[in-house]
């Protein structure tokens, strides 16, 4: 099931992207549920050791929303997603959400068409942090984020 709040649904460019957004996390699951494990570990403790990081510096995070705003252009085009994105930016500045106006900002920046290894990227954060971080699993292993993870 995927949850998007109302106020979300009430502007269609922004369903779309979010919609697209979460269906991105679901395939990314889909494909190596230990990567995304890794990232959702990644998520909630990179602030720790790197204190300007943001939400969009998390690879599976960075991936979804490259797509998402590939998929919104497509569907609602480009001049609706970039309005909705500054809108975005502009609501996050005026509530003093930094890290949502960052978020916000990384999206109507990125091309839509840049490509992404989220798999390199990932797999750079986890050697970085891997001594400091528990991700859940062996992640010094070769090919760490293949096969199923164990409950």
């Amino acid at each position: 099931m995927i949850y998007i709040r109302h106020t979300t649904c009430a502007d269609p460019t922004g369903l779309v992207a979010t919609y697209a957004h979460e269906l991105q996390h679901f395939i990314q699951h889909r494909r190596s549920a230990r990567l995304l494990r890794a990232n959702n570990v990644l998520y909630f403790n990179l602030k720790q050791f790197e204190p300007n990081a943001t939400a969009s510096d998390i690879p599976t995070e960075r991936e979804a929303n490259i797509v998402s705003k590939r998929v919104a252009e497509a569907v609602c085009g480009e001049e609706a997603v970039n309005a909705f994105a500054d809108a975005q930016v502009r609501l996050m500045e005026s509530l003093g959400n930094e890290e949502q106006k960052d978020r916000w900002v990384f999206f109507r920046d990125v091309s839509s068409s840049t490509g992404y290894d989220v798999l390199g990227s990932t797999v750079s954060f986890v050697e970085r942090y891997r001594t400091v971080m528990d991700f859940g699993f062996d992640v010094s292993q070769p090919e760490w984020w293949l096969g199923p993870l164990e409950d």
